[in-house]
């Protein structure tokens, strides 16, 4: 085999090589690096939303818009970051309102009904009694105050 021939080897070796590592990273990481994950870990409580999330999310095979305030509670999107609120609503995915946008949860029919109001929807799809009482008892030590609170 010739210098050249080698020569040759080598590159399509060394092109190849880095093609499957760029492919192995892209397929395993990719998604991490270019899109926002609505759900993230919690040092505190497990996991909770992202904040200032404004992105499609999917459920059931159908995308639709997720919006999340500072805090990272669901909101209305554009809707601003406050501590104090009026009520505090938590629970799992069904108060949460998974696979829907904000303004078609009850926690999002009630805000718009009582607009005055500061409310906070403080859950989370797969939150349980325990992470309720230990994400109230963390905002309230973190200086969110609540008039109300509805489990």
């Amino acid at each position: 085999m010739s210098a050249s021939q080698r020569k040759i080897i080598s590159i399509v070796s060394i092109c190849s090589i880095s093609l499957a590592l760029l492919l192995l990273i892209d397929f395993f990481f990719g998604h991490k690096i270019t899109h926002p994950r609505l759900r993230i870990p919690h040092k505190a409580y497990h996991h909770s939303h992202s904040s200032n999330f404004d992105n499609l999310d999917k459920w059931g095979g159908v995308r639709y818009r997720v919006c999340t305030d500072g805090n990272g509670f669901k909101s209305a999107c554009g809707t601003k970051t406050f501590k104090i609120f009026d009520i505090g609503i938590i629970g799992d995915s069904f108060t949460a309102g998974t696979g829907i946008p904000y303004e078609d949860t009850f926690v999002g029919i009630i805000a718009n009904a009582n607009l005055s109001l500061r409310i906070a929807n403080l859950a989370v799809g797969s939150y349980s009694p325990t992470i309720y009482l230990t994400k109230v008892q963390n905002l309230i030590d973190n200086g969110f105050k609540f008039d109300r609170l509805h489990v």
